[in-house]
């Protein structure tokens, strides 16, 4: 092989090399993902050094550059199928993949100890390949539904399944026969095939792994790390999106009654474990489609769109019931708990900062009432009223009055 296409050949490993280094680099900054990158990196690279050995075996008799070629090749494409697996957030079972792998390996050693034959190791190995990577995109298929760049990645991996195929009956062809196309002809081809999956597939990899993470990180920017609901943040945006095609919406408020109390008997590690126990309750409540959040300390919000003064004040007596009724705390302590709630209805044209500093009034009246209780009110009447005066419209409501933290 001449200079020029030795250095076309070898650039196509150098370039899959430079790839995988990436993801392993990636897999040393990555929290998140660092299994995925770490198979893609070394099938990359394991990759890359089989294609080098390859390359550069002399003529004749190479039983060792073979064998090295086939074993690096075989951890590459165990690597890659584990990856895009896992990429996918499904499980690799290893049965067939352990069945094909143990089966080729037996199927190359045969072909390459006892009879050299590099036909019978191409077609060995090319569909040993297909079946594993066909076994993967199975498994992985969740990805063809997902993100654009996922499609793309998914779909990069299937097509290169498909063209091992006749790649693989070129090849046979040429050495069997001569008939198909010359070896100049057919080393510039395939090479061309490959290192444009190589290539194309490897940066789609990692801008997918990379767009996984910059979503994994805006939801996390989103979320109450003790609750697990929405933060104030991610209220905001999730309320935008849910309102967008809304004519009308409730407001519900709720603040623990007498929360400082259990801080300050038990401790904030209790504190926290109530604060998670009431973020269930107010979650199993909630109807189909609403939103809910906290606000900060022992406050919480839901959002319901397009629903109604009275679905609005049947939930809050719901969720107020089911707190009350519920035991907080563990095995050592029992605690129970009560819940002030304020709630309004909306129509579409006010604010969803506004409308929550509107209800905040409404909840703080209901702590000033002897708390355990839920004010509401049909702001949809009003709408461009910015504070709720006191009138005799305002809805008033309580529980029996025996609220606080009992052990």
């Amino acid at each position: 092989m001449g200079n020029a296409n030795t250095l076309f050949v070898l650039s196509h490993p150098v370039a899959v090399a430079v790839i995988g280094l990436a993801c392993l680099l990636l897999w040393r900054s990555d929290a998140q993902y660092p299994k995925t990158l770490l198979c893609f990196g070394v099938g990359y690279v394991c990759y890359s050094m089989g294609a080098v050995s390859q390359i550069m075996a002399p003529s004749g008799n190479n039983v060792l550059h073979a064998g090295l070629a086939g074993l690096f090749y075989s951890v590459a494409a165990f690597c890659v199928s584990r990856g895009i697996v896992m990429l996918a957030g499904a499980s690799f079972r290893y049965v067939v993949p352990v069945i094909v792998m143990v089966a080729f390996a037996v199927y190359g050693l045969y072909f390459l100890v006892v009879q050299n034959d590099p036909v019978m190791r191409l077609i060995g190995f090319n569909t040993a390949m297909v079946l594993l990577f066909t076994y993967a995109a199975v498994r992985a298929r969740v990805l063809a539904s997902g993100s654009l760049t996922e499609k793309l990645t998914y779909y990069a991996f299937v097509a290169f399944i498909i063209s091992a195929v006749p790649r693989t009956w070129i090849n046979v062809q040429r050495e069997l026969h001569g008939t198909a196309f010359d070896p100049t002809t057919h080393w510039f081809a395939t090479n061309v095939c490959v290192y444009a999956f190589s290539l194309i597939f490897g940066l789609m990899l990692l801008i997918t792994v990379m767009h996984k993470r910059v979503t994994a990180e805006r939801e996390l920017s989103e979320t109450d790390a003790l609750t697990g609901l929405n933060n104030r943040r991610g209220f905001a945006q999730q309320a935008e999106k849910l309102l967008a095609r809304a004519t009308s919406f409730a407001v519900l408020v709720l603040d623990l009654d007498y929360f400082k109390r259990i801080n300050d008997a038990y401790g904030h590690m209790m504190g926290d474990q109530v604060l998670e126990q009431v973020a269930q309750v107010i979650e199993d409540s909630l109807p189909r489609g609403a939103l809910s959040a906290r606000l900060g300390g022992e406050e919480f919000v839901v959002l319901l769109a397009n629903s109604s003064f009275e679905a609005a004040e049947q939930l809050a007596y719901r969720i107020g019931g089911r707190i009350e009724a519920f035991r907080f705390g563990n095995s050592r302590h029992e605690l129970k708990c009560t819940v002030s709630t304020g709630f309004g209805y909306f129509l579409c044209d006010t604010p969803v900062k506004t409308a929550v500093r509107m209800v905040d009034v409404l909840l703080y009246r209901a702590k000033r009432n002897g708390r355990n209780q839920v004010v509401g009110r049909d702001f949809s009447r009003e709408p461009n009223r910015e504070e709720p005066a006191d009138r005799e419209d305002t809805l008033w409501r309580s529980w029996p009055e025996d609220a606080g933290v009992t052990e």
